[in-house]
């Protein structure tokens, strides 16, 4: 995975923990909603000027969110084959269909 897009998915990351929108990175940086996008997705990097700025309207360090970067590089969307899979819940044997009981208070109604 490309820096740039570690960024922009560490940046994803800690918008969202900071409840924050796009809209609010536009104010702060003071660009248009498609140069936000187009910083967000990945397809443009962020310069560390910007960067100074998105993590001064997060709360944040910019150490902070290339460490978060970091962790995507480490624990990231390439390494899913290595992650094993959690196991299904096993079916209960006593379990009804979905609506069963809808089925069956109309059936006792109807009578």
């Amino acid at each position: 995975m490309d820096l740039h897009k570690a960024v922009a998915g560490a940046v994803r990351a800690e918008l969202a923990r900071a409840n924050k929108k796009p809209a609010d990175l536009m104010a702060a940086l003071g660009v248009s909603r498609p140069t936000v996008a187009g910083r967000l997705s990945g397809a443009y990097a962020f310069t560390m000027p910007e960067l100074d700025k998105v993590a001064e309207c997060l709360g944040l360090t910019t150490q902070d969110i290339m460490l978060s970067a970091a962790l995507t590089e480490r624990f990231g969307a390439d390494r899913a084959d290595e992650i094993t899979p959690l196991a299904p819940p096993k079916a209960d044997a006593w379990a009804q269909p979905p609506g069963s009981f809808r089925r069956r208070s109309q059936a006792t109604v109807r009578k």
